[in-house]
């Protein structure tokens, strides 16, 4: 315990089950829900993604409120920005979903700036906004603000049978039906439910605030639901109908595949004027290419905005970038083997 913290050699997180350093997934839901973040970061530009697992519940998916109070006291201890909770639980009142409640709140400003939850709606396809006296779904009725409270939808934007929902409960949507995303023993699943949703929306808020100067848990949350879009098919069932539509990645935003071999390689050769940028901005490159190229921009929330083709023979495209909403945008240039991802301000 070099840190003494308590928690013995916990460099790969920790198991508050079995109080070891060894928080082995058995039963595939926290692998399932871990491989969300990294495959979406990994696909749109990002080189690392760093993941804390922190092991609450048992084999059967079960557990106590004093191991999930101590794992997110632990994670607050580790300062962790974004926290993603793929889990509910409807029950009595008690004292220690109080004491949790309490953690969620005293984390807006425990350390500069806060950390935001990211909390699933819950799978038991009912109104959260009925659910009142002396049954309660924990954590998404929380009333703590760091909260995104997050349902489900399928890739045509309706909301399942099994999403919980409510439209003074629920922030927004994404995906959550038949995910594909990892499991134990380095196998691929499909699998359902807002457990999925969460961390697509936890990624986008992660991928948002990374760029951020100062980080701001609030700053972070508007930014997710400002940068959302609006369903009629979710008007009545989540608030304003917002909808983190992401349903896997456009494929311009995949690496290019030659034989089976994905080629990606970073380079610097690429520039951008002015940048910030407020109306027309240039993207400039080393070299005049003998191949066309592609220039994809996308959001901080991973919706791409803007798809355009450099010639071949040419080595400068000019985009108007006017007309999106001020925030970060990530510019990705593709050609053959070659690729580079920059990010602008607007």
């Amino acid at each position: 315990d070099e840190d003494n913290n308590g928690y013995t050699d916990d460099s790969h997180g920790w198991d508050f089950v079995a109080e070891t350093n060894n928080p082995v997934d058995m039963n595939d839901h926290g692998t399932h829900v871990t491989g969300i973040p990294a495959q979406i970061l990994n696909l749109n530009g990002a080189t690392s993604v760093q993941l804390m697992p922190l092991q609450a519940l048992d084999q059967t998916g079960n557990g106590l409120l004093w191991d999930l109070i101590e794992s997110v006291d632990y994670a607050l201890a580790k300062e962790v920005r974004i926290m993603n909770m793929s889990i509910a639980y409807l029950g009595l009142p008690s004292t220690s979903p109080s004491v949790l409640e309490s953690m969620f709140n005293f984390a807006q400003t425990y350390i500069p700036g806060g950390t935001l939850f990211v909390v699933a709606a819950g799978n038991d396809g009912i109104d959260l906004d009925t659910v009142s006296g002396a049954i309660r779904y924990y954590p998404a009725q929380f009333s703590s603000a760091n909260m995104l409270v997050v349902g489900a939808e399928d890739c045509g934007g309706n909301m399942p049978a099994f999403s919980n929902r409510g439209v003074n409960t629920v922030d927004i949507t994404a995906p959550g039906v038949d995910i594909f995303s990892t499991i134990t023993n380095n196998m691929y699943a499909l699998m359902s439910g807002t457990s999925m949703s969460a961390p697509i929306v936890a990624t986008a808020a992660a991928r948002y605030g990374s760029f951020m100067p100062v980080f701001d848990w609030n700053v972070v949350k508007n930014a997710v639901i400002n940068n959302s879009v609006t369903l009629p098919s979710l008007m009545g069932k989540v608030h304003q109908g917002k909808s983190l539509r992401f349903c896997g990645p456009p494929p311009s935003l995949l690496p290019k595949q030659q034989g089976g071999v994905v080629q990606a390689p970073l380079t610097d050769e690429m520039r951008m004027s002015p940048n910030p940028a407020v109306g027309v901005f240039t993207i400039e490159l080393d070299d005049i290419q003998s191949v066309a190229g592609e220039i994809t921009v996308t959001n901080a929330i991973g919706q791409m905005v803007q798809q355009s083709e450099i010639p071949a023979g040419e080595n400068a495209i000019q985009v108007n970038c006017a007309g999106w909403m001020p925030g970060i945008y990530l510019v990705r240039f593709q050609a053959g083997m070659v690729s580079e991802t920059k990010v602008l301000v607007k």
